[in-house]
């Protein structure tokens, strides 16, 4: 922020600069986001986990998170490491096929959710196997 103030019965100008550090609000609710939701098999989608305030803006918090990761009838379960609020993590698949991810988060007694999901397609081929049956 600059301020100037000019004087109307003599030439005057003075001008001093402040910083104005704005904070985010209170917690309001957990990001979960995917860097593309197609990729092909063994190839990583990059996954965020954040913590944000009602305007969007990135809680600082460090704490954990928990990522479920649904994959069919299988699932895993990781947990993330929030560093001012943002956690990373990439995911992959050998095998073709949707996956759907949740973010559980709690902080005292907050608690909050959200999912996300990707597709997995086949890549291109690696090699051609033949087989010819015994005679």
């Amino acid at each position: 922020v600059t301020l100037s103030v000019v004087s109307s019965t003599m030439p005057l100008d003075i001008s001093q600069s402040h910083v104005i550090n704005f904070k985010p609000d209170v917690l309001d609710h957990v990001t979960l986001t995917l860097n593309a939701t197609e990729s092909t098999v063994d190839t990583a989608i990059g996954v965020t986990a954040s913590t944000r305030d009602q305007y969007e803006n990135i809680v600082p918090i460090n704490n954990t998170i928990s990522l479920v990761t649904q994959f069919e009838s299988d699932s895993s379960l990781d947990s993330l490491t929030l560093s001012s609020g943002v956690a990373t993590h990439l995911l992959y698949s050998r095998l073709p096929g949707d996956v759907t991810l949740t973010a559980d988060f709690t902080n005292g007694s907050f608690t909050d959710t959200d999912t996300a999901s990707a597709t997995f397609t086949p890549g291109a081929p690696v090699y051609v196997a033949f087989s010819t049956d015994a005679i």
